[in-house]
């Protein structure tokens, strides 16, 4: 079995790597993740300029739809540097999400911006209750189209152009069936959100829909399953980089 990095992998750490290399340290990392979007918008334009947000898209959106070897390069060095830029919540979830269910004319819209890092989508999925429960939504659409619930933790969901809100169209909560995607505008009347610190600093927001106007996606509980592995993937890269960089800082000790 060969484990040695193709020269397109080689290009993505070195890239990567590079912007780590230029553009963190530990007090501008604390400058970035303070903003009022707990990141730089600097630095992701600089991470959509390099073709790191577009990268795990697919061909058609601009991208170069990664591979499993391909994103656990990329996430394990910009892990290793301490990034805060939302690649994995804002992209590895939300975008690619939405560029699997939604329908050709949002697409138009929405994917080129998305891949250029001038738009962002969050997912707002987690409500109170859950308990880890990756089906429970009581966030309901009423016979207009319009959304009303709660979620109660979106990371990266602060300065962001839109959200995918999971709501329920039948079933209780819990159910696999009945449940829909959809788009939410982040100006939209009825929607309230709240922004707040998570234990390690990163921005999440809280959102309150009322009687929200919301664009339907298509999709299911099934989409949701099948973009989660390489966001799984993305995160546990992402770990590895910390680990890394927490051991060679104490070796060094």
């Amino acid at each position: 079995m060969n484990f040695d990095l193709n020269e397109d992998e080689e290009m993505l750490k070195a890239l990567a790597e590079r912007f780590v290399e230029d553009n963190y340290d530990l007090d501008r990392r604390r400058q970035y993740l303070g903003g009022p979007n707990g990141f730089s918008p600097q630095m992701w334009a600089m991470l959509a300029e390099l073709g790191l947000v577009a990268a795990p898209l697919s061909e058609e959106s601009g991208g170069l739809t990664l591979d499993a070897t391909a994103i656990a390069t990329v996430f394990e060095a910009l892990g290793k540097g301490l990034v805060v830029e939302p690649l994995i919540e804002n992209v590895m979830v939300a975008a690619r999400l939405f560029e699997r269910v939604a329908p050709d004319a949002l697409k138009a819209e929405w994917m080129e911006p998305l891949a250029m890092g001038s738009r962002r989508l969050a997912l707002a999925h987690a409500e109170a209750g859950s308990r880890g429960g990756s089906l429970w939504v009581t966030t309901s659409v009423a016979a207009d189209g319009t959304l009303t619930g709660a979620k109660s933790c979106i990371p990266a969901g602060a300065g962001v152009d839109g959200f995918i809100v999971t709501a329920r169209q039948s079933g209780a909560a819990g159910d696999a069936q009945g449940l829909g995607l959809y788009l939410v505008a982040a100006d939209a009347p009825g929607l309230a959100r709240t922004a707040w610190r998570m234990v390690d600093g990163a921005l999440a927001v809280s959102l309150e829909l009322e009687g929200v106007p919301a664009q339907p996606l298509g999709g299911s509980a099934a989409d949701l399953a099948a973009i989660a592995p390489l966001a799984s993937l993305a995160r546990s890269a992402e770990a590895l980089g910390i680990m890394q960089l927490l051991f060679d800082a104490t070796l060094d000790y």
